[in-house]
């Protein structure tokens, strides 16, 4: 077991990665566990399995269903196929749009009223 946390630096505080356990202080939910993807499926990527995704308590059909998710504890990036990344930005806003080909997405923070809550 071992714990990460990805904060935005602007927050005044630090990421953690606890080996062996998890900091209890820094969660607000129940703990998921999701087994490791087999390395088949995503070659040279530590993956795992969400059992859904929620955005500020929602979620859809698509988002309801198993997920692969690629996490990269070396940066604060959590990579989604695009049709993932579409469902969320449509429950955060839909004035959230693609900026070029390569998977960028962005908006004006002065147009989003709050940040998003994700859970998986």
């Amino acid at each position: 077991m071992f714990g990460l946390r990805l904060i935005p630096a602007s927050t005044g505080d630090e990421a953690e990665l606890t080996l062996g356990g998890y900091d209890a202080s820094k969660t607000t939910k129940d703990l998921r566990f999701a087994k490791i993807i087999d390395p088949d499926v995503t070659p040279n990527f530590w993956s795992l399995e969400s059992c859904s995704i929620e955005v500020n308590n929602q979620s859809s059909s698509y988002l309801g269903t198993p997920i692969p998710i690629i996490f990269d504890s070396g940066t604060s990036n959590i990579v989604f196929s695009i049709s993932i990344i579409e469902a969320v930005y449509s429950i955060i806003s839909p004035k959230i749009l693609p900026h070029g080909t390569l998977g960028v997405y962005g908006i004006p923070c002065s147009e989003i009223d709050s940040k998003a809550d994700i859970t998986f």
